[in-house]
C-alpha cells in the first residue's frame, strides 16, 4: 500500500499544480476574448474552475498531498509565457488567438476530467476518496466541456 500511496499522491499533486495554471489561464481569458457572450460563459466557467480547485484541494488534503507550490510557479510561468505569440498582430488581438486559447482551455478541462475518471478509479478502494463527489465533478466538467466547444466552434467561425 506505501508504494501505491506515493502514486497517488504523486498523481494528486501533479493535477493540484496543473490545476493553478488552468485557473490562471481561465481567468485571463475571460478578460480577453473579443466576444462579449464568450467572456461571460468563461467568467462563469472561470468561478466554477475556482470551486473545483477548492474540491479538489480537500481531497488532496484528505490524502495527504501538499501544496507542491514550487510546480505550482512553474506552472503559472509556462502559462504566461505562453502568451506570447507570433500571429502577425501586435497592437490588436488576432481573432486566432481566441480560438488557440479557447483550445488551451478544452485541453485543460479534458485533462482535469481525466484526473477525476483516474481519482474515480481509485476511489472504488481508497476510502480517503469520495465516489459521489468525483461522479458529480466528472458531470460538471462534461457540461463545461460542452460550454467550450461551443465557444470555440463560434469563434472559429470568425476565421472565414
Amino acid at each position: 500500500m506505501e508504494s501505491r500511496d506515493k502514486f497517488v499522491t504523486s498523481y494528486v499533486a501533479h493535477h493540484w499544480a496543473a490545476s493553478k495554471g488552468g485557473l490562471d489561464l481561465f481567468e485571463r481569458a475571460s478578460r480577453s476574448q473579443s466576444s462579449a457572450r464568450t467572456r461571460k460563459v468563461l467568467a462563469t466557467l472561470t468561478r466554477e474552475i475556482a470551486e473545483d480547485r477548492a474540491r479538489l484541494r480537500v481531497m488532496a488534503d484528505a490524502l495527504g498531498v501538499g501544496e507542491a507550490r514550487l510546480a505550482q510557479l512553474a506552472l503559472s510561468v509556462g502559462e504566461t509565457v505562453s502568451r506570447v505569440k507570433l500571429n502577425g498582430r501586435f497592437v490588436r488581438r488576432s481573432p486566432l488567438s481566441d480560438v488557440l486559447e479557447l483550445e488551451a482551455l478544452l485541453s485543460a478541462v479534458r485533462g482535469k476530467r481525466a484526473g477525476w475518471e483516474g481519482l474515480r478509479v481509485l476511489a472504488t478502494d481508497d476510502a480517503r476518496i469520495d465516489v459521489a463527489e468525483l461522479d458529480d465533478l466528472i458531470v460538471r466538467a462534461d457540461s463545461q466541456l460542452e460550454r467550450l466547444v461551443a465557444a470555440h466552434a463560434e469563434a472559429a467561425a470568425t476565421l472565414r
